[in-house]
């Protein structure tokens, strides 16, 4: 029997009775002595970057004196020559009338004497939109744009809209 009371299997320890309700209190402040942990900090999700369009480094053989022109009429306007082509652009791929007047000056367009090589990021579909223009009135890519940069030092009306659409580009 000694045996049999040596390999008796152990039992769990004994849970402590629960408090009495004079204990209740002292053992809301035991509690509340154990340090509280803060939760972990979140996950840090990768955020992913938008994809960039990659711009498209578009040449034009522009006219000196017009391209000195337009820089000074885009800076005392507090603009950049780029944005302000790209609203030329913008104007005549996307409205009738001013692709119309282009397109009647263009066979009376002089090429300049002496142009200067201007390269301009312009997005894809806007070059892509350019592209078309010029195919569709069998033109170069630069005849309206220089066409577009004496109109906008001509014309007061196309002027305004341009300067308006430019500081948005």
């Amino acid at each position: 029997m000694a045996a049999a009371a040596s390999r008796a299997i152990p039992r769990p320890a004994p849970t402590p009775p629960a408090p009495t309700p004079q204990e209740a209190p002292a053992a809301d402040t035991r509690r509340q002595e154990q340090p509280v942990q803060a939760p972990p900090p979140p996950a840090r999700t990768m955020r992913r970057s938008a994809p960039r369009i990659t711009p498209v480094k578009a040449t034009f053989d522009l006219d000196p004196a017009d391209l000195r022109q337009v820089k000074a009429w885009a800076g005392r306007r507090l603009l950049r020559v780029a944005p302000v082509v790209r609203a030329l652009l913008i104007e005549l791929t996307t409205d009738p009338a001013t692709g119309r007047r282009v397109a009647d000056l263009l066979p009376d367009a002089p090429r300049p004497a002496n142009p200067v090589k201007t390269t301009f990021d312009l997005d894809p579909p806007l070059y892509g939109d350019l592209r078309a223009w010029a195919a569709e009135h069998d033109t170069t890519n630069a005849a309206p744009v220089r066409l577009l940069l004496t109109l906008l030092l001509q014309d007061p009306d196309l002027a305004a809209r341009i300067e308006a659409r430019a500081h948005d580009l």
